[in-house]
């Protein structure tokens, strides 16, 4: 399942270079029909890179080996860096984003996972919901630094909303994506000593929250499968 979803991007790739090479062949392509190619080409590396990333991360954490770089981490920038990021996705999902950060909620985090799972939430709430709002909200509450990612999309349904998190669960019928994002995202969850937790009605969209401790987790510790 694995190698199909991977081969499926590069179909595309190459197939938008053969494109290229025929309109090449027949005379120098306008700047705008080059720039269309060269953009879809980026999307589909991507998709691929993505793909490869999730897999890579899965067999790091099923072996134990996914290491947390701990440093001084300010959730509420790392939500902001991640949407300053998407714009362009954003745009393409038609998606007014709203942000809600308030004050600094800071600890000894991963940088780096904690923009995966943020950009990893952030996808799926544009891929589900659209063409409506999505709202990203960054808080402290009760000793833990919490994160929140609406979308106002299809929702889920309560039987679904476990197995979502589940590995290579893919509930939606579209074919996109290994069904690893969600499933690598409470693992990262759990091994910085926190959860990811959803609420959503089929139809009404779907609220994900991370808590994290401000805490944080002990220097050295990798990733366990939560049970």
């Amino acid at each position: 399942m694995a190698a199909h979803d991977v081969r499926n991007p590069l179909a595309g790739l190459e197939l938008q270079l053969g494109l290229l090479e025929r309109t090449a062949s027949k005379g120098q392509p306008s700047p705008a029909t080059l720039l269309e190619h060269v953009a879809t080409c980026h999307r589909f590396v991507a998709r691929a890179s993505s793909l490869l990333g999730s897999l890579l991360d899965a067999a790091q954490i099923g072996a134990g080996k996914l290491k947390l770089q701990l440093e001084r981490v300010d959730l509420a920038q790392v939500a902001q860096e991640v949407a300053a990021r998407s714009r362009g996705e954003l745009e393409a999902a038609r998606c007014d984003l709203t942000l809600d950060l308030g004050l600094p909620v800071e600890s000894q985090w991963d940088r780096s996972r904690l923009d995966q799972v943020v950009t990893n939430l952030l996808s799926n709430a544009l891929k589900y919901g659209r063409g409506k709002p999505v709202e990203i909200a960054v808080r402290q509450k009760e000793g833990s630094g919490v994160l929140t990612v609406r979308d106002h999309g299809i929702g889920i349904s309560p039987g679904d909303q476990k197995r979502i998190f589940h590995q290579f669960e893919r509930v939606a019928t579209d074919g996109i994506g290994a069904g690893l994002g969600l499933w690598i995202v409470r693992q990262i969850a759990s091994a910085l000593g926190g959860q990811i937790d959803v609420q959503s009605e089929v139809g009404k969209g779907s609220t994900f929250a991370l808590r994290l401790p401000l805490r944080g987790p002990a220097a050295g510790e990798t990733a366990s499968p939560p049970p």
